[in-house]
């Protein structure tokens, strides 16, 4: 009697206890169920097409826990990922869906320090998800439809985001979603460099314009200091740098032909910015930036040579003729460059002595662009 009790409890043991198990390792799927992963074309998700497919999994599993408000999804299979696996799956999140308006709070520098979001967050999240894209989805619709390429498409942007968005870096909303999110640039009205980078991503992707997030700081190594993000974006088949915050100087005067940071080199970019090597924490690979050709002011002639002075005379005045009361100029030479400051400190620069206009130098941070004002 006690071995047929046996028998029958091994037998039950054997077919309860594998499907048990399968229902825990079920695999989940390799991109997130939840609509909000079609807000645009999903292939533009640069980040996440180099994740493994393990990490795909889980960070489709955390996706949807956030867009569907089901924390059971945010550890899945949490056994079998490292820490680098995680951080990789969370700077993902944080730095590739802008659709998400999702930025964890508990980053402190590291994104293996992203934590599950507590119950009450997930059940409001779905709600506030909709309701954030709905609106930025209306941003979007305020765009030029007729914009004849990639490049005119990134420049409505910029200027969209200049007149809706004003830079904003308040102590409560450091470290928080309030300021990091597509909503707060595009709708809100004020933002910090996050906020503003992932705007421009919102708007850039559903307008079918690769880009991708970059972290980094202000200043060329090794001395770069404050934290600092902005976009590579990909215009006519070439790789860019593009920081929206630092082309939004909130300035009256500089609202007209202001782009210093619209789509320069990676040698351009790296006089004023150095940055966290994603690729090397988190074995990420950037695409390479070796182009000027669609930089504003290379396109529109305003890149200085030797004769500097004669060019910028004219320039200037023509600005004048036409009713403007700015222009923004680039040198193509530092050695220029640095002649013309020279000038401007000791009031030699002539014949630009013989005009009336303002100086005004915002990226002291090391890049070759003046602005000129009157």
């Amino acid at each position: 009697m006690r071995k047929r009790l046996t028998g029958i409890l091994l037998l039950l043991a054997m077919l309860v206890l594998p499907a048990s198990a399968e229902t825990e390792q079920q695999p989940y799927s390799t991109e997130p169920i939840s609509a909000l992963w079609n807000t645009y074309a999903p292939e533009l998700h640069y980040y996440y097409a180099q994740l493994s497919e393990a990490e795909k999994r889980l960070f489709s599993a955390r996706y949807d826990a956030l867009a569907t408000g089901d924390g059971a999804l945010w550890n899945y299979q949490i056994g079998e990922y490292g820490t680098l696996e995680r951080a990789r799956v969370n700077m993902v999140l944080c730095n590739d869906c802008p659709e998400l308006m999702f930025y964890g709070t508990e980053l402190g520098g590291s994104y293996s320090l992203v934590q599950k979001p507590g119950d009450a967050y997930l059940a409001a999240n779905p709600e506030k998800i909709a309701m954030y894209n709905e609106a930025c989805a209306s941003a979007a619709g305020q765009l030029d439809g007729e914009a004849a390429s990639g490049y005119e498409t990134q420049l409505a942007i910029d200027e969209y985001i200049k007149r809706s968005c004003t830079y904003d870096n308040k102590s409560s909303w450091y470290g928080s979603e309030e300021g990091h999110t597509a909503y707060s640039s595009l709708v809100k009205g004020g933002a910090n460099c996050v906020g503003y980078t992932m705007g421009a991503m919102y708007l850039l992707r559903m307008s079918g314009i690769p880009c991708l997030a970059v972290y980094g700081y202000v200043g060329a190594a090794p001395t770069g200091s404050n934290g600092h993000m902005w976009l590579m974006v990909e215009i006519n088949g070439r790789w860019y740098h593009y920081d929206p915050t630092w082309d939004d100087w909130d300035s009256a005067e500089m609202k007209e032909d202001f782009y210093p940071y619209l789509n320069l080199s990676t040698e351009e970019i790296k006089k004023a910015r150095s940055w966290d090597e994603a690729e090397t924490h988190y074995r990420f690979v950037f695409p390479e930036a070796l182009s000027m050709e669609d930089n504003y002011y290379v396109l529109n002639g305003r890149t200085l040579g030797k004769a500097w002075k004669t060019s910028m005379y004219t320039l200037v005045n023509g600005a004048r003729a036409s009713g403007k009361s700015a222009v923004g100029l680039r040198f193509a030479d530092w050695e220029d460059y640095r002649e013309f400051l020279k000038n401007v400190s000791d009031g030699s620069c002539y014949p630009l002595n013989l005009l009336s206009f303002n100086v005004h130098f915002v990226t002291e941070d090391g890049s070759k662009f003046v602005y000129l004002w009157w």
